[in-house]
């Protein structure tokens, strides 16, 4: 919840009975969408994600790429495939079985 109100101010929540219900809001189609050159705006992405993989795994290095990926805000597949071409650079590797491994970033 912490990381929804840091990052959706404009959240709401409702309790019925025992449940909960979230709500978001959606920017109108105009309102914060740039559309740059799509294979420009792809580079500048695939950086910034490692680059922030990088990051994220250096200082928490056992956490998992489904939790990375809600923390950088990209989809959890955008971050396997960055991952995994970290791992085929040598910049990055994991260590020890799936569950219950870490992340080493290499230099």
């Amino acid at each position: 919840m912490p990381l929804i109100l840091r990052n959706e101010p404009k959240v709401k929540f409702k309790e019925i009975a025992d449940i909960f219900i979230v709500s978001f809001s959606r920017p109108s189609s105009a309102e914060g969408i740039i559309r740059p050159d799509s294979t420009e705006a792809s580079i500048k992405t695939s950086v910034k994600t490692s680059v922030k993989i990088l990051e994220l795994l250096t200082r928490y290095p056992e956490m998992t790429l489904a939790q990375v990926a809600v923390e950088i805000r990209r989809s959890k597949r955008a971050v396997e495939m960055a991952s995994s071409k970290l791992v085929k650079e040598g910049r990055l590797r994991h260590v020890g079985p799936q569950k219950g491994g870490h992340w080493e970033v290499l230099k």
